[in-house]
């Protein structure tokens, strides 16, 4: 007598006078084969080719003539649905249990388990920084760069015309001196060393910001006699901008900063054209008429 379920075969019978019992795995089963039979058999084989752990084995088994088509058939069917490969859901309910630790119990656990969180987050944010951290070094090797080129002197109007380019790769644009009549002495705006940054003057920001301003237009005599001592303001930003490199400011933050030149007792003023624009100029060069505007000698 056999038994045949989802994962496997169940064999029973009577070897001489004690009861015997196997069984044969599904999942071990590679094919099967039906011998022909005469009509004059009462009993029907076919046989079960196994393949377990590696080692061929076959297994024939016996049938009364009618039951044999039957019986393979259904062997058969449940061979193809491969039911012993699906999980069933209670030992994924158990395996969910087993992974349950007492050490996670309690506020203890949850604790502890929210540091670990905590750690992979950080993990992954420092990971994800260090890329612009590398960007930020690369990028202040390029302005001290920059800063070492501007004092060189060139002979060769190809070197020029090759320094020129690395500047305008690296968004500067080298401005060459009108007065100087010699082309070999590149004159540039020179770099802000120390930006004044909100992280380090707090709430002195603006105020040192625009002392700041003062020292480069002076160091550098953007404000000339010969152009009535007066700038655009949007061109002083910009120029005022690239030279700080990488530590950008705000327009609002410039503009803000140059409207405290009057105020600070420094010798730069902003004041409003009747075109709208904004111009800053030296006090010495510095006029309005009645009406308010400014008059340039």
């Amino acid at each position: 007598m056999w038994r045949l379920t989802t994962h496997r075969i169940l064999l029973c019978g009577q070897v001489k006078t004690e009861s015997s019992a196997f069984q044969i795995q599904l999942g071990c089963v590679v094919g099967l084969t039906v011998k022909p039979h005469s009509w004059f058999q009462k009993s029907i084989h076919f046989t079960i080719h196994l393949n377990s752990e590696n080692k061929a084995t076959d297994v024939e088994v016996a049938c009364l003539g009618g039951q044999r088509d039957l019986v393979v058939s259904k062997l058969r069917e449940t061979l193809n649905a491969k039911h012993w490969e699906t999980v069933p859901i209670y030992t994924l309910t158990r395996q969910k249990k087993a992974d349950f630790d007492t050490k996670k119990a309690g506020i203890a656990g949850l604790i502890k388990e929210q540091e670990e969180k905590n750690k992979e987050i950080e993990s992954t944010v420092s990971q994800a920084f260090t890329d612009l951290k590398a960007l930020m070094s690369n990028a202040a090797d390029m302005v001290a760069l920059a800063k070492r080129l501007n004092t060189s002197t060139f002979t060769d109007k190809d070197e020029l015309h090759q320094y020129r380019n690395i500047l305008m790769d690296m968004g500067m644009s080298p401005s060459m001196s009108a007065s100087n009549t010699s082309e070999s002495k590149v004159v540039d705006i020179e770099l802000v060393s120390s930006p004044v940054t909100k992280d380090l003057a707090g709430d002195l920001f603006h105020s040192e910001l625009s002392r700041q301003i003062v020292d480069f237009v002076e160091k550098n005599a953007l404000l000339k006699k010969n152009i009535g001592g007066k700038q655009i303001l949007t061109d002083l930003y910009c120029i005022y901008n690239r030279a700080r490199g990488t530590d950008l400011v705000s327009p609002n933050d410039f503009f803000e900063a140059c409207l405290l030149f009057k105020k600070l007792g420094l010798p730069l003023r902003v004041s409003k054209l009747e075109s709208g624009d904004y111009v800053v100029q030296h006090s010495i060069f510095f006029f309005k008429n009645e009406d308010g505007y400014v008059v340039f000698p």
